[in-house]
């Protein structure tokens, strides 16, 4: 909530640090040269601040840490800008490993759903987030529709517990051989699949 009175926050100083990727030191932003001129620095009456960038492994600023305090606080101090500095490469750090983390369970638990229905060449497509993987050409492929013959006669026979015994036996080995030979599973219908080939790239 940037500039907000309730947090007595300047825009301009966490830009400065932000842009410039260095880092912001003034004992009196009030009377400073550089900042007296700024709207949100004289309507909240900032004065004594340290802003510092928060740089990631590749040295790229991905936010700022704004402290503000009173007139000659012996903290903000060039050694205190050391000490802040620090704490902010190691937030950065802590903070992009968090993101990676959260990236690694999406993308885990996305290719656990698709797995289902996508052979591993397929898959990869998809994970890869290419534009082909996501309908961005035209191509000619082969499809394939199973059904069990004499199923529903088959069905009356057993009981509901062997029918879904005997469906599941035969799901798992069909679905093994299409993904083994880079098939994508498009659905089941009742007793049988529809099934695909030639989606992924080549």
């Amino acid at each position: 909530n940037m500039g907000s009175e309730e947090h007595a926050f300047s825009t301009s100083l966490a830009r400065k640090a932000l842009e410039e990727g260095a880092p912001v030191l003034t004992i009196d932003a009030m009377v400073d040269e550089r900042f007296k001129e700024q709207s949100s620095i004289q309507l909240n009456a900032i004065r004594a601040v340290m802003c510092v960038p928060m740089r990631n492994k590749e040295n790229k600023v991905i936010g700022a840490i704004f402290v503000d305090g009173r007139q000659n606080n012996p903290l903000f101090s060039e050694k205190g800008m050391e000490f802040l500095t620090g704490f902010a490469s190691q937030a950065a750090v802590s903070i992009e490993n968090a993101q990676l983390e959260e990236r690694s369970k999406q993308e885990t638990e996305k290719r656990q759903r698709l797995s289902r229905y996508f052979s591993g060449a397929v898959l990869d497509d998809i994970m890869s987030g290419s534009e082909d993987a996501m309908g961005g050409r035209s191509k000619t492929i082969t499809c394939l529709f199973t059904d069990v013959r004499g199923f529903t006669a088959l069905s009356e026979q057993l009981s509901p517990a062997e029918v879904v015994e005997m469906l599941n036996e035969y799901f798992s080995e069909i679905v093994d051989d299409l993904y083994a030979e880079a098939g994508t599973l498009d659905k089941y219908t009742g007793p049988g699949i529809m099934a695909f080939w030639n989606a992924h790239r080549e």
